[in-house]
């Protein structure tokens, strides 16, 4: 047997094109190529970012707030951001420029003493394609903030002598039992009789007995149902929403609580609490703070001013201290949707829909085991 046969190298002409067989050849320059898997990739240093003292403020700040505090205020921004757009589209649609209604006058024959044709010889017709300011123009009605105020003072005034005389009678005469629900909703009714007075006597009454200029008009039912909807979805999002934060800030005075928790609820009070919260309460607080305030302040204030104002006071008026914000974002949703529609019905309709969750609510949790 001969000695092995040495492997041949390619011949200069032939290209090597990759192959593993080039890898056998001695002295080939392949063969002394370290392989991909085994080459080693340097390591790059970071170039250190330049010091800039505004960063390092944001993050000294961001240091010190409590991270809950960061994200409700982000929130509040986000709300208001959104609110902020919904009134600035409402204001834009509602202030269009109307079609006109009447037949164009015919075009008159060119004539030698006949104005130019860019001339408009209508006298209407800067009223009729007028471009709408920035601030729309307040409501026409017969009332004033004046007045409004003194209704203010004149049912404070009324709430304190029912507070007093409702605590002398419970001293004095024993109205344990649904008795005593019975005495306070009366004086919830009282209180609610006189915001009704104030509206007939201050607006209602120099109108001419017209109910029309609080915004009392036809409805559609789609569009009113789709509406209502809506607007009771959102107010129960925005007060779940609320009560969530605030006890996760853990802001025990802000915590609303359950308003009938002490009570003994039986079937006669529970009849009571219904009829006065889905019927009697929407109906006179939408037509005394949506239709009898806001129009009174919208007179004197522009849009936001008068909107949180009104919303303010019909939180301030639910009397506990825990719900005043909740409610008056209600009043907000309530008062958008009076403004959308320009009908007091969708904003009384949404107000008693949210309060008939509230009031099935307590059912189930008192009957329902």
């Amino acid at each position: 047997m001969g000695a092995p046969e040495r492997p041949r190298p390619f011949p200069p002409h032939v290209p090597d094109h990759g192959s593993r067989a080039a890898a056998l050849v001695p002295g080939s320059a392949r063969s002394c190529r370290p392989r991909r898997r085994d080459r080693q990739t340097p390591q790059r240093v970071p170039t250190p970012l330049p010091h800039r003292p505004g960063w390092t403020l944001i993050r000294l700040l961001f240091r010190l707030i409590p991270r809950r505090l960061i994200l409700l205020l982000i929130l509040l921004a986000i709300v208001a951001v959104a609110v902020r757009y919904t009134a600035q589209r409402l204001a834009a649609e509602q202030h269009q420029a109307p079609a006109p209604t009447e037949t164009p006058r015919p075009r008159q024959p060119v004539t030698q003493n006949s104005p130019p044709d860019w001339e408009h010889t209508d006298p209407d017709f800067e009223a009729r394609y007028a471009i709408p300011n920035s601030r729309p123009p307040a409501p026409l009605v017969p009332w004033t903030a004046r007045q409004v105020l003194i209704s203010v003072a004149a049912i404070a005034f009324v709430f304190m002598v029912v507070l007093g005389s409702v605590i002398g009678l419970v001293e004095v005469v024993d109205v344990s039992g649904w008795g005593e629900h019975v005495v306070l909703l009366g004086a919830a009714f009282v209180l609610q009789g006189v915001m009704l007075l104030s509206v007939w006597h201050f607006a209602v009454r120099p109108a001419g007995g017209r109910w029309a200029l609080l915004g009392f008009r036809r409805i559609k039912p789609i569009s009113t149902t789709l509406i209502v909807i809506t607007g009771i979805t959102i107010c129960q999002v925005l007060v779940v929403g609320y009560v969530q934060v605030v006890n996760w800030l853990d802001i025990d005075p802000l915590v609303p609580g359950d308003p009938f928790e002490s009570w003994d609820i039986d079937p006669i009070s529970f009849t009571i609490i219904a009829v006065s919260a889905v019927v009697v309460a929407p109906l006179f607080e939408e037509i005394f703070f949506r239709g009898f305030m806001y129009q009174a302040f919208r007179k004197t204030m522009s849009l936001w001013p008068a909107a949180i104002l009104t919303s303010l006071i019909f939180g301030v008026a639910h009397i506990d201290p825990a719900i005043i914000i909740p409610i008056a974002l209600v009043g907000m949703i309530l008062l958008g949707i009076y403004r959308w529609t320009g009908n007091l019905w969708s904003s009384i309709i949404t107000h008693a829909g949210y309060n008939a969750i509230a009031v099935i609510a307590l059912a189930v949790q008192t009957w329902g085991g």
